[in-house]
């Protein structure tokens, strides 16, 4: 037997020596040493990503509230959102067990911190304004449900008290739930919400002054409407002193007389109550609102001056119709600017005809507002809602623009159309109060 056949029917242990032989193990380890380079070449790579975010980024870990939520969850908590409302100090328990481990420059500039020191290792909460915690709890219920991402806009606040409004994002992959880490990325958004805060505003001004114009449009109107009852009270003011002069009052009629004045006296009353909320530069909260008393409330208004033109008025309200969450004074603007467009476009009508009809729509509810006046130009239509777009010479072309905000501000659809049997139609559509979700 040769020793080649020996060898290889014997187990040799590597470095096991017999006689005359040395058995040498060799492992290539090219393959660990480009794993082991990929894996710092990930790390710097992560490392350089993180650092050199645009946005801030922080590193929390989290290992010290899996015990807590554990315990929660076996108390029988299933909805952490309610238990914290119910025990708020949870809220400053979970918190206080989540540590940052590390925040990118831009951390640094955003919250106004000298050095990383200010911030790892400290509370995060010391960002966070007690009285506005929705963001926080609603990251804590994303972990407690195993959510990956939660998204929030906010309201933080830097380490010098300067309030900032950014886009919160809580981010926990499988790998990252499972090791208890979490990647926050908070961009700030503060210009923005300055920007459309200012947007907002002027909008609000410009529907305020609308609404100013249209009651200068209405004073004839306003004036007859208020002149009515108060022409009532004097009449019954001065059948009253008649009676009162008589030998024996009838008691009774001076109390009818009064009766009627005081009737008189309200409504005259709820006519300055509607010109005076039409002429406030704030308007209300939004409330649910039934869109037939806000049509009976805007024609309050306007139906002096339907009768000085001669145009006829038909309403076809529908009876139990749903109610709308919003604000009745931008509503009755809208109502009011609609009826007053097409009274312009009746101008010169042998027969000026207005219809207003309201109707259930699916899941909401709408308002048609139609006049058998000349029509909208067809080159006109796709352009009557954009500002300062008028087809009036003396219009300013702010009304059907800001009726438009108002509408989609209401979570509605403004449209309009020129009907077959002539003349135009404006469609306002919006959601039921009940179709609406409430937060």
């Amino acid at each position: 037997m040769t020793n080649s056949t020996r060898y290889s029917r014997q187990v040799l242990r590597p470095g096991a020596i017999e006689t005359g032989c040395l058995v040498v193990s060799i492992v290539d380890h090219s393959a660990v040493k480009l794993s082991q380079a990929a894996v710092r070449e990930s790390e710097a790579f992560y490392t350089d990503l993180f650092n050199a975010s645009a946005f801030s980024a922080w590193h929390l870990d989290a290992t010290e509230t899996k015990p807590i939520y554990a315990e929660l969850r076996a108390a029988g908590v299933t909805d952490i959102r309610d238990y914290i409302r119910e025990y708020p100090d949870t809220l400053d328990r979970l918190m206080a067990a989540i540590k940052v481990v590390d925040v990118n420059c831009t951390t640094l500039q955003l919250f106004e911190a000298a050095d990383r020191s200010e911030i790892i290792g400290q509370p995060i909460t010391q960002f966070w304004f007690r009285d506005r915690p929705d963001a926080l709890i609603g990251s804590i219920e994303a972990s407690f449900n195993d959510r990956p991402i939660y998204k929030s806009l906010s309201r933080m606040r830097t380490l010098m008290g300067k309030e900032i409004d950014v886009l919160y994002t809580r981010s926990a992959s499988t790998a990252l739930h499972s090791a208890g880490q979490l990647l926050l990325a908070i961009v700030d958004m503060t210009d923005k919400v300055q920007a459309q805060n200012a947007l907002a505003e002027m909008q609000a001004t410009l529907a305020h002054a609308a609404r100013v114009s249209s009651l200068g449009e209405l004073t004839a109107s306003i004036a007859h409407e208020v002149n009515q009852p108060l022409a009532a009270i004097a009449a019954n003011g001065e059948a009253a002193l008649l009676r009162l002069d008589q030998p024996s009052p009838e008691l009774d009629k001076l109390r009818g007389l009064t009766e009627d004045m005081i009737a008189d006296a309200r409504r005259a009353s709820e006519v300055v109550a509607h010109i005076r909320s039409m002429a406030s530069p704030q308007a209300g909260q939004y409330r649910p609102v039934s869109l037939n008393a806000v049509v009976s409330e805007a024609l309050t208004l306007v139906g002096p001056q339907l009768e000085k033109c001669g145009t006829v008025a038909i309403l076809d309200l529908k009876p139990g119709l749903a109610e709308t969450l919003g604000d009745p004074v931008q509503l009755q603007q809208v109502v009011v600017n609609l009826i007053l467009n097409a009274v312009h476009a009746l101008e010169g009508t042998a027969s000026p005809r207005l219809c207003i009809r309201t109707r259930r729509d699916g899941r909401g509810i709408q308002l048609a507002v139609e006049d058998n006046g000349v029509g909208i130009p067809t080159n006109s239509i796709d352009k009557l809602f954009n500002s300062f777009f008028t087809t009036k010479s003396d219009g300013m072309g702010i009304g059907l623009a800001i009726c438009r905000t108002i509408v989609e501000a209401h979570g509605g659809e403004i449209s309009a159309e020129n009907m077959p049997e002539g003349g135009a139609r404006f469609t306002v559509g919006l959601p039921a109060a009940s179709s609406v979700p409430t937060t």
